[in-house]
Protein backbone atom coordinates (compact mmCIF):
# COMPACT_ATOMS: atom_id res chain seq x y z
CA UNK A 1 0.00 0.00 0.00
CA UNK A 2 2.66 2.20 1.08
CA UNK A 3 4.85 1.80 -2.52
CA UNK A 4 1.78 2.37 -4.63
CA UNK A 5 1.22 5.19 -3.30
CA UNK A 6 5.02 6.39 -3.63
CA UNK A 7 4.89 5.11 -6.76
CA UNK A 8 1.63 7.41 -8.19
CA UNK A 9 2.82 10.26 -6.52
CA UNK A 10 5.61 10.42 -8.32
CA UNK A 11 4.73 9.25 -11.78
CA UNK A 12 4.05 12.45 -13.42
CA UNK A 13 7.42 13.37 -12.16
CA UNK A 14 9.23 10.43 -13.55
CA UNK A 15 7.21 10.42 -16.83
CA UNK A 16 8.28 14.22 -17.07
CA UNK A 17 12.19 13.00 -16.41
CA UNK A 18 11.66 10.40 -18.78
CA UNK A 19 10.29 12.24 -21.99
CA UNK A 20 12.97 15.31 -20.89
CA UNK A 21 15.79 13.94 -23.11
CA UNK A 22 13.56 13.83 -26.02
CA UNK A 23 12.59 16.98 -25.55
CA UNK A 24 15.11 19.47 -25.29
CA UNK A 25 17.46 21.48 -28.00
CA UNK A 26 19.60 23.61 -27.80
CA UNK A 27 17.89 26.05 -30.52
CA UNK A 28 15.21 25.94 -27.96
CA UNK A 29 17.18 27.83 -25.08
CA UNK A 30 17.92 31.38 -24.28
CA UNK A 31 20.67 32.71 -25.94
CA UNK A 32 24.03 33.03 -24.53
CA UNK A 33 23.60 35.96 -21.60
CA UNK A 34 26.48 36.26 -19.19
CA UNK A 35 26.04 36.82 -15.77
CA UNK A 36 27.66 40.23 -14.63
CA UNK A 37 28.81 41.83 -11.20
CA UNK A 38 29.33 45.50 -10.86
CA UNK A 39 31.91 46.78 -7.77
CA UNK A 40 32.47 50.13 -6.74
CA UNK A 41 35.76 50.66 -5.14
CA UNK A 42 37.68 53.74 -4.70
CA UNK A 43 39.13 53.83 -7.56
CA UNK A 44 37.93 52.19 -10.24
CA UNK A 45 34.68 50.35 -11.50
CA UNK A 46 35.02 46.24 -11.79
CA UNK A 47 32.72 44.74 -14.14
CA UNK A 48 33.18 41.06 -14.04
CA UNK A 49 31.34 38.75 -16.56
CA UNK A 50 30.71 34.68 -17.16
CA UNK A 51 33.03 33.42 -20.11
CA UNK A 52 33.48 30.02 -20.00
CA UNK A 53 34.73 29.07 -23.32
CA UNK A 54 34.95 32.17 -25.07
CA UNK A 55 38.12 32.46 -26.47
CA UNK A 56 40.01 35.95 -25.73
CA UNK A 57 40.19 36.75 -29.64
CA UNK A 58 36.70 36.67 -29.39
CA UNK A 59 35.52 39.18 -26.68
CA UNK A 60 35.25 42.62 -28.03
CA UNK A 61 35.24 45.32 -25.31
CA UNK A 62 34.42 48.93 -26.27
CA UNK A 63 33.80 52.36 -24.38
CA UNK A 64 31.98 55.03 -26.44
CA UNK A 65 30.76 58.14 -24.55
CA UNK A 66 29.12 56.41 -20.97
CA UNK A 67 28.63 53.07 -22.74
CA UNK A 68 30.68 49.91 -22.26
CA UNK A 69 29.97 47.44 -24.27
CA UNK A 70 30.99 43.84 -24.15
CA UNK A 71 30.36 41.27 -26.88
CA UNK A 72 31.75 37.73 -27.62
CA UNK A 73 30.88 34.67 -29.59
CA UNK A 74 31.29 31.03 -28.43
CA UNK A 75 31.55 28.58 -31.27
CA UNK A 76 31.09 24.93 -30.66
CA UNK A 77 34.29 22.67 -30.55
CA UNK A 78 32.99 20.32 -32.87
CA UNK A 79 29.92 19.92 -35.35
CA UNK A 80 26.74 18.78 -33.12
CA UNK A 81 24.63 16.11 -34.54
CA UNK A 82 21.37 16.05 -32.49
CA UNK A 83 20.75 12.80 -32.99
CA UNK A 84 23.93 11.76 -30.72
CA UNK A 85 23.02 14.31 -28.01
CA UNK A 86 21.01 13.11 -24.85
CA UNK A 87 20.48 16.78 -23.57
CA UNK A 88 22.51 19.39 -25.09
CA UNK A 89 22.46 22.83 -23.14
CA UNK A 90 25.34 24.70 -23.24
CA UNK A 91 24.75 28.11 -24.74
CA UNK A 92 26.58 28.49 -28.00
CA UNK A 93 26.62 31.87 -30.14
CA UNK A 94 26.72 35.45 -30.08
CA UNK A 95 25.91 38.42 -27.19
CA UNK A 96 26.57 41.80 -26.63
CA UNK A 97 26.13 43.37 -23.63
CA UNK A 98 25.64 47.04 -22.35
CA UNK A 99 26.55 49.32 -19.13
CA UNK A 100 25.72 52.95 -18.21
CA UNK A 101 29.09 54.08 -17.08
CA UNK A 102 29.07 56.74 -14.05
CA UNK A 103 30.14 60.17 -14.42
CA UNK A 104 33.64 59.91 -12.68
CA UNK A 105 34.93 57.38 -15.21
CA UNK A 106 38.59 57.72 -16.41
CA UNK A 107 38.19 56.10 -20.42
CA UNK A 108 42.06 56.65 -20.30
CA UNK A 109 42.44 53.62 -17.48
CA UNK A 110 40.72 50.78 -18.64
CA UNK A 111 41.98 47.45 -18.29
CA UNK A 112 40.04 43.89 -19.10
CA UNK A 113 41.84 40.17 -18.13
CA UNK A 114 40.23 36.76 -17.95
CA UNK A 115 41.25 34.50 -15.22
CA UNK A 116 39.19 30.91 -15.39
CA UNK A 117 36.56 31.92 -17.96
CA UNK A 118 35.82 34.98 -15.70
CA UNK A 119 36.65 38.69 -17.62
CA UNK A 120 37.47 41.32 -15.73
CA UNK A 121 37.53 44.92 -16.80
CA UNK A 122 37.92 47.57 -14.76
CA UNK A 123 37.38 51.03 -15.43
CA UNK A 124 39.20 53.65 -13.46
CA UNK A 125 37.66 56.80 -11.69
CA UNK A 126 39.18 60.10 -12.42
CA UNK A 127 41.09 61.42 -9.35
CA UNK A 128 39.10 63.31 -7.28
CA UNK A 129 41.51 66.85 -7.33
CA UNK A 130 41.25 68.36 -3.24
CA UNK A 131 39.70 71.01 -3.46
CA UNK A 132 41.33 74.39 -3.60
CA UNK A 133 40.82 77.48 -1.43
CA UNK A 134 40.26 80.98 -2.19
CA UNK A 135 40.52 83.53 0.18
CA UNK A 136 38.24 86.20 0.59
CA UNK A 137 39.80 89.80 0.72
CA UNK A 138 37.66 93.22 1.36
CA UNK A 139 37.14 95.08 -1.81
CA UNK A 140 38.78 98.18 -2.31
CA UNK A 141 36.74 100.96 -3.31
CA UNK A 142 38.63 104.12 -5.33
CA UNK A 143 37.77 106.63 -2.20
CA UNK A 144 39.49 103.89 0.06
CA UNK A 145 42.73 104.02 -2.03
CA UNK A 146 43.22 107.73 -1.03
CA UNK A 147 42.86 107.17 2.82
CA UNK A 148 45.19 104.17 2.87
CA UNK A 149 48.11 106.20 1.29
CA UNK A 150 47.94 108.63 3.75
CA UNK A 151 48.21 106.17 6.72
Amino acid sequence: EGKEMFLTHYEPISRALSNLAGSVHADHLAPLVPAADIVEKDDAWVYSLDLPGVPLDAIDIEIKGDILTVSAKRDTQEEVNKDNYTYFERSVGSFQRTFSLPADIDPERVSANSTNGVLEISVGRKEHEAPRKIAVTPKVSEGDKGDEASN
